[in-house]
């Protein structure tokens, strides 16, 4: 993402993903100390009060420094949505998109039947397993042994020269796959489940191999539970472009708000963050040399999308040097998409209802759009010490670019102040989506900038229209568009009660 960029590397977690908060703290500090500019912070733990973080203290500090913070907002691959973690308001919170690229693997059931998923298997080992059985141990009981192929879920069942669904969870992918190997099995589908949503994921494993979304599931699983005599098969079709609907919010990313930190909306922004080709230290699967010859492998989660916005940050950084790290926040996070490639909402593949629109508490101010965030036209600057009343409670006070507005039948009003960085001599005029029973009054209507960093002020006004009931939030927008047409600058607006 930033080419020619310096990598400094701090080792803060050991074997088995321990990260301990010591060794976090000491590794910032460092870094810190050394003078990076980005700090991008691939951490994913659990949601913790902003004077018990260690993350959020050190960020604190780079941030006085000049240093940007982005951070990933969190993994969630389990039943329970996972809350959001890394929430300061100084930090850049970054979730998990998709993107337009699918390592494609195509599942052909023996009742003509066809379902697209991914798989990273090499094509050079094989292009796929042929036409032969399916076992589905879920079909003997559904216990999660059965369901998930651990090694004593087969027992009893033959599964030689078979191809063998299991369900993902309760033991890691590889894991499954070694024991059917071991069982004599040719190939396994991997049954993705209600919380792992319309995400596929390409992993190469030991056996030719395909990772399903959940709706597709279903219908595979339907066949194998009402077939005598069930075959399938597993082809390769490689990497190809163009997929839609992209971006859409991957099944593993978190949705806030926020738990403990009251007033911000999180995740801020969204990032690629599935199937992103990076640099690996480990064998990855089969490899088709015969020799533990590679580097890279695909990876999944705001591990991946965290650097993606670390990189943005350094250009913008690099770009507009008099900028200070609330300034390329902002620029980023305004100028984000909320629309995919087809110029639909961007959908949450969590969700059952693949064409309904993704919150605001998923998506943040949206995908990032690099270009645009090198020229937002307006941005909200906020210095060290006005977050002094962010944490003492006075959750409107500081100049966001979002938040979230808490009541029942009562009226809000937020005060926000841009800073023209774009046209020297611009006029804005503001735009409002309300959200669904919520009036938004914007004053003045219309921002009118003689030179370039001069700020003006304004306050938005919301009014419930009528009674909700407590835990509904709505959502909408507010725009600062220019007359020429050049800027749109955005905010998300939710009102929960």
């Amino acid at each position: 993402m930033a080419p020619r960029a310096h990598i400094a590397t701090y080792k803060i977690c050991g074997g088995a993903n321990q990260c301990f908060s010591f060794s976090q703290a000491s590794g910032l500090d460092q870094a810190i100390a050394d003078g990076v500019d980005v700090l991008s912070l691939s951490i994913d733990s659990y949601p913790e009060r902003l004077h018990e973080s260690n993350i959020a203290k050190a960020s604190f500090v780079a941030m006085e420094k000049g240093i940007f913070t982005s951070a990933c907002a969190g993994n969630s691959m389990g039943n329970v949505r996972k809350e959001v973690v890394n929430d300061a308001p100084w930090i850049l919170t970054v979730g998990a998109s998709t993107t337009d690229r699918r390592v494609r693997a195509v599942v052909r059931l023996g009742n003509g039947m066809e379902f697209y998923g991914e798989s990273a298997y090499p094509l050079e080992i094989s292009n796929g397993t042929g036409t032969v059985p399916l076992v589905y141990p879920g079909k003997v009981d559904n216990t999660p042994a059965r369901l998930g192929c651990m090694k004593e879920g087969l027992s009893g069942l033959n599964v030689t020269g078979k191809i063998v669904l299991c369900a993902v969870g309760e033991i890691e992918n590889h894991e499954k796959v070694e024991i059917v190997k071991k069982a004599g099995g040719v190939g396994v589908i991997l049954l993705g489940q209600k919380w792992n949503g319309q995400t596929t994921y390409a992993e190469s494993l030991e056996l030719p191999s395909v990772w399903m979304g959940n709706l597709d599931t279903v219908e595979i699983v339907n066949y194998a539970l009402n077939t005598d005599d069930a075959t399938g098969e597993i082809a390769f079709q490689g990497t190809q472009f163009g997929y839609r609907p992209a971006p859409a919010v991957a099944g593993l990313s978190v949705t806030g708000p926020s738990k403990y930190n009251g007033g911000i909306l999180k995740p801020d922004i969204l990032g690629p963050g599935i199937n992103i080709l990076a640099a690996w230290h480990k064998q990855v699967g089969p490899s088709p040399t015969g020799s533990d010859d590679r580097a890279f492998n695909f990876g999944s989660g705001c591990s991946m999308a965290t650097p993606h916005l670390a990189g943005i940050a350094a250009l913008l950084m690099s770009a507009h040097r008099d900028w200070s790290v609330a300034m390329i926040k902002s620029a980023i996070m305004t100028t984000a998409l909320t629309k995919d490639k087809d110029g639909n909402p961007i959908i949450d593949e969590r969700n059952e209802n693949v064409t309904q629109p993704a919150s605001l508490l998923t998506t943040g101010a949206g995908q990032v759009n690099p270009s645009a965030a090198y020229d937002p036209g307006l941005v909200y600057d906020i210095q060290p010490h006005d977050y002094v009343r962010y944490l003492c409670g006075r959750y409107n006070d500081d100049n966001l670019v979002s938040g979230i507005t808490h009541g029942s039948g009562s009226e809000k009003t937020i005060y926000r102040t841009v800073t023209n960085v774009g046209d020297a001599a611009s006029t804005y005029a503001a735009e409002v989506i309300e959200p669904e029973g919520v009036s938004v009054e914007v004053n003045p209507g219309t921002l009118e900038f003689a030179a370039a960093m001069e700020n003006k002020s304004f306050n938005v006004t919301l009014k419930a229209k009528s009674k909700m009931r407590w835990g509904e939030h709505r959502e909408g927008y507010l725009y600062w568009k220019s007359a020429d047409g050049k800027y749109k600058v955005g905010s998300p607006i939710l009102v929960q009660y």
